[in-house]
């Protein structure tokens, strides 16, 4: 396993160290628990671009929805623009 150096302020030292000697494990094995935690935890690069791709769709399909010429939601039969979106 490689190894690698983490700096902690002294405040966060205390905690560390405080909260390894309550559950009884040591620092190291706390840390290395944390950080595979969190790696379990990260999506892939591909599924976080997919899910902006989808996130822009969907923005893209409401702004489409509010379009200013289109019929405007509140059902008064006028354009967006001469209704709700004169605000």
């Amino acid at each position: 396993m490689p190894s690698m150096t983490i700096r902690l302020t002294e405040d966060l030292k205390e905690q560390l160290a405080a909260f390894s000697k309550i559950i009884g494990v040591s620092q190291n094995a706390l840390i290395t628990m944390a950080i595979d935690e969190y790696l379990s935890n990260r999506q892939p690069r591909e599924t976080r671009q997919r899910n902006e791709k989808e996130f822009e769709s969907t923005v893209s399909d409401a702004l489409y929805e509010l379009s200013k010429n289109r019929p405007c939601p509140c059902g008064s039969g006028k354009k967006f623009k001469n209704c709700c979106g004169q605000r």
